[in-house]
């Protein structure tokens, strides 16, 4: 389960103090999935992490950023490092440590291909 952003908001009035909250509220709701929060600064990070999601999405984040988040994170949740990432970026992106990186760049700039498939009956 994917705690993102908008879901934050709507969460205690999207206080960045209580993710911990939203964690342990997702979990009582769907005990058999894993649940992944969303953060955007150091802060969040360490709210979300009282709950010990499995996952932590930093999101676009500096490279300095993600590292402290990553070594708070280290042997409590998996890090992703999302927002903004580019192919340039993914090699530094990578060397702070994080387990994954999502590159929506590989989906909202591919080129299009004009393709259609017509029938004949015969």
């Amino acid at each position: 389960m994917l705690i993102k952003d908008n879901h934050r908001r709507l969460w205690l009035g999207g206080d960045p103090d209580r993710l911990d909250l939203a964690v342990v509220a997702a979990r009582k709701a769907f005990p058999q999935l894993h649940v992944e929060v969303e953060v955007e600064s150091v802060a969040e990070c360490a709210s979300a992490l009282r709950a010990k999601p499995e996952w932590v999405m930093l999101d676009n984040m500096s490279c300095a950023m993600m590292r402290e988040c990553v070594g708070l994170c280290r042997g409590i949740s998996r890090t992703e490092a999302s927002g903004g990432i580019t192919l340039e970026r993914a090699r530094e992106v990578a060397a702070t440590g994080v387990d994954a990186i999502s590159l929506g760049c590989l989906t909202h700039s591919a080129r299009s291909v004009d393709l259609s498939l017509e029938w004949s009956a015969v």
